[in-house]
């Protein structure tokens, strides 16, 4: 399993409190949109099948 820090390009707070952040891919440099609470519960998928942890970095099997 690869491990590999992934970058926070900008984040919005919503009116409704949920904060989003745009995320970069440390694998496959995509963006992805993801809600703080995605994050921090079972984490947010990537297309590429990278895993974004609430720790900052991001998990993927090789």
């Amino acid at each position: 399993m690869a491990i590999k820090e992934y970058t926070v390009l900008t984040m919005i707070p919503q009116a409704n409190g949920q904060t989003r952040a745009l995320l970069r891919c440390p694998f496959c440099q995509n963006e992805t949109w993801a809600y703080h609470w995605s994050l921090a519960g079972s984490g947010k998928k990537c297309q590429c099948g990278a895993k974004f942890n609430p720790s900052g970095t991001a998990t993927k099997e090789q």
